[in-house]
């Protein structure tokens, strides 16, 4: 999982970022739908260093 959500962090740019974060809710919804719950709630925190 945390490597998953790093890959978040990751991403080239901005547009890239914002984009990545729902593809790793997606992912991890079927396995840890708890994980992707957490991290769509806690989205405004994740992306507010591309601010």
């Amino acid at each position: 999982m945390a490597t998953l959500a790093r890959t978040i962090f990751d991403q080239p740019d901005e547009t890239e970022v914002h984009a990545q974060l729902p593809r790793v809710v997606d992912a991890l919804e079927s396995k840890l739908p708890q994980a992707a719950a957490h991290l769509e709630q806690a989205r405004d925190d994740l992306l507010a260093f591309t601010a």
